[in-house]
């Protein structure tokens, strides 16, 4: 099945299959990440029968259609010989998060020469009846923010608080200032209508936040940094679009600090990074889209500004071959910072040094979507690229001079590293997609095993404060 995995529990009970009288109870005991379908079926005397599960999303055709994928099925049990009397018959299934579904129960009491299914109401119908006249539903679960935690030995999972049950909530960012203090970010809500969501941990337990900005069309933290546990700047994508989205928080409360749309009739603008020395000295990083009146439309343009403690300027990016976007940054001092992202050719990497930014030459391509620098003479960026079969995991190293390639490991499938915290020259741990955490020992870079794993899963952001305690946030 395509997607992600929630499970679920959902039991139907009392269906016979010979007698062609059948019914499903309600769903219950639904549980994060898998469905357990129950049933009861009886066969009888000289009947050789057959059973499976027929599910599928209730907003889509039950035999599918253009681009809609038919239900699906468990695998066929049996044969069973009657007389067999009540037998109890189940099976797990993978849905989608947030899906509502339709399901039924179909018995055959001829090995399988016809089936019927039915559902609540012990109304029998086709196979191919759609809708049939009788099914079940049950809705999974939205998808929610997660948090682990990296003591030195494992990774393992951190309660985080879920805003509301009905509607996805995600972390996109996280910054630590030491082992009881972190400050992760992200969104709750649909695209559509989706509002900020900042939540702090203290070493026992993760707390919301009240956020300033309102709720809107696209709005979103994607990054959080955190110079001191009682000064953070957040930053995003506002309403619609707009001019880009900036947070500060100064111990007691989030409050909105405007930014600048370098061109707000033409282009889209969003933050992706942001990195900070000190409360009055931070850098944003992110992008300008092109919109339908500019030339060419969907263009895509390098994006930094600067926060000086009372307002946030833009600064003149390069973009080389002739496009470019920022999706992570880095600085070590009031003077020196590192973005990195994507560019023309592949991979994009510059320095600011306190008055221009300056592209440096990188060797990988692909895309990069997190930096961490511990020094001007030390800097690792992750990223991902598609070497013409799958999406691979990539990583370089910056050691003053130049930047220079570092083999990762990937797992079986798809791998994308999407940040990366270094707590010294030699420690750096990166996270990404599916579910996936490395770590840099100074000669090379490892996969730790993390204590989520179903494909639903994405780790989007960590943070070190040293290198036994590690903050990793994403979705799940």
């Amino acid at each position: 099945m395509r997607g992600r995995v929630l499970l679920l529990a959902v039991v139907a009970t009392a269906l016979a299959v010979s007698a062609c009288a059948a019914h499903t109870t309600p769903a219950t005991d639904i549980r994060d990440y898998a469905v357990t379908l129950h049933a009861t079926g009886r066969c009888d005397a000289g009947e050789v029968c057959k059973w499976y599960f027929e599910y599928w999303p209730a907003l889509s055709p039950r035999l599918g259609g253009h681009d809609i994928e038919p239900s699906e099925t468990t695998p066929v049990q049996g044969p069973v010989n009657g007389p067999t009397g009540l037998k109890n018959v189940s099976a797990r299934i993978r849905v989608f998060p947030g899906t509502t579904y339709r399901w039924v129960f179909c018995g055959s009491p001829n090995n399988g020469a016809t089936f019927v299914c039915s559902g609540p109401n012990g109304t029998f119908g086709s196979t191919t009846a759609d809708p049939p006249p009788d099914f079940g539903t049950f809705t999974s679960k939205q998808l929610k923010t997660l948090a682990e935690g990296w003591n030195g030995s494992v990774w393992f999972v951190q309660r985080t608080r879920r805003v509301s049950q009905t509607i996805p909530s995600e972390f996109s960012g996280v910054s630590c200032t030491s082992p009881t203090a972190c400050t992760a970010v992200g969104r709750e809500g649909s695209f559509s209508d989706t509002r900020t969501l900042a939540e702090r941990w203290d070493g026992t337990s993760w707390t919301v936040q009240p956020t300033a900005a309102e709720s809107g069309a696209s709005i979103n933290l994607a990054s959080v940094s955190c110079p001191s546990p009682s000064a953070c700047v957040a930053v995003g994508t506002g309403a619609g679009f707009g001019p880009p989205l900036a947070e500060h928080w100064d111990g007691t409360t989030w409050t909105t600090k405007p930014t600048v749309d370098p061109r707000p009739t033409e282009s889209d603008s969003l933050f992706s990074g942001v990195s900070c020395t000190s409360a009055t000295a931070c850098t944003a990083v992110g992008a300008t889209i092109n919109n339908a009146s500019a030339t060419p439309p969907g263009t895509v343009f390098t994006l930094a500004e600067r926060w000086n403690g009372s307002s946030w300027t833009v600064q003149p990016t390069p973009n080389p071959g002739g496009s470019g976007s920022f999706k992570a940054v880095s600085c070590t001092s009031a003077t020196s910072c590192f973005a990195v992202g994507f560019g023309g050719a592949g991979t994009l990497a510059a320095h600011w040094n306190g008055s221009t930014w300056t592209v440096q030459p990188t060797p990988s391509p692909g895309s990069f979507n997190g930096v961490s620098c511990t020094s001007d003479t030390a800097c690792t960026a992750v990223g991902s690229y598609f070497n013409g079969t799958r999406l691979v995991t990539v990583a370089a190293r910056w050691n003053g001079s130049v930047w220079t390639a570092q083999t990762t490991p990937n797992t079986d499938g798809f791998s994308e590293l999407k940040s990366v915290s270094c707590s010294s020259a030699t420690s750096c741990t990166a996270v990404g997609d599916p579910f996936l955490a490395e770590h840099w020992d100074g000669t090379s870079w490892t996969i730790q095993p993390t204590p989520s794993s179903n494909p639903f899963t994405r780790l989007a952001a960590v943070s070190c404060s040293s290198g036994a305690s590690c903050t990793a946030v994403g979705q799940r």
